[in-house]
């Protein structure tokens, strides 16, 4: 019975801990792949879900070039989630194995929230081949807005981490990584000009309300779990010396 009861308690804690993780987490945006096959002609979607206030993205995919071309001019056909609001394509370049793609909205487009799919690249591949196109990277980035004049200014950009995942289903990363170092960038009014157009680097901005509470819930959890964790095993770690005496 003590046995059971220290058992039962342990996985509780662990239970517990686990949770509290998956808090931490459950509020980034997931970014993978899904793909459609006709013949030789091979239909990649890099598609995305629970995005906020996403007013820009990113992506990188590699692919095996023994056996698979990249149809047309553009590399990528910019995808439905812009909800067919003005933007700018930044980059749309093939090198070697890499296909490489960025988008901004622009004004007077509004951040999107929600699912659906960031870009499209379609391959023709040699018969019974595997064209190994795989995730590489994905970026989205959100605006902060300040009224100028009665109009709605993005002041400065702030990256969402971003969960990637594998075509096993698996978690392949989370970016950017905590190991990441973040950068300022350069505040001011959007440029109108096309030329100064880009994907502004990380800035550490304030998080929102709901988002602190998640993670002070996520943390709370986790905190207590640990400790109910050390608690626990060294309840029990008596009790089977006591017993062991006895």
């Amino acid at each position: 019975m003590p046995y059971r009861l220290g058992l039962s308690l342990i996985m509780m804690v662990v239970s517990l801990l686990a949770l509290g993780a998956a808090l931490m987490q459950a509020d980034q945006p997931t970014v993978w792949l899904s793909t459609q096959q006709s013949g030789t002609r091979l239909v990649v979607d890099v598609s995305v879900s629970g995005a906020r206030q996403a007013y820009g993205w990113s992506f990188r995919l590699a692919y095996d070039t023994a056996v698979a071309e990249v149809v047309g001019d553009n590399p990528v056909e910019v995808g439905s989630f812009t909800h067919q609001q003005p933007n700018f394509v930044l980059k749309n370049t093939v090198e070697a194995s890499v296909i490489d793609f960025a988008l901004t909205l622009t004004q007077p487009a509004t951040p999107v929230d929600g699912d659906g799919i960031l870009g499209t690249v379609t391959f023709e591949v040699q018969p019974r081949q595997n064209a190994g196109v795989r995730l590489l990277d994905a970026r989205l980035v959100t605006p902060r807005f300040v009224e100028v004049d009665g109009q709605q200014i993005a002041e400065a950009m702030e990256e969402v981490p971003v969960t990637l995942i594998g075509s096993d289903g698996s978690t392949v990363a989370t970016v950017p990584s905590t190991e990441e170092v973040q950068r300022p960038v350069r505040r001011g009014p959007v440029s109108t000009e096309v030329s100064e157009l880009s994907l502004p680097e990380t800035v550490v901005l304030p998080p929102r309300r709901q988002d602190i509470a998640l993670v002070v819930v996520a943390i709370t959890l986790f905190l207590a779990g640990l400790a109910l964790f050390t608690v626990s095993v060294s309840a029990y770690v008596s009790l089977r010396l006591r017993l062991a005496a006895d």
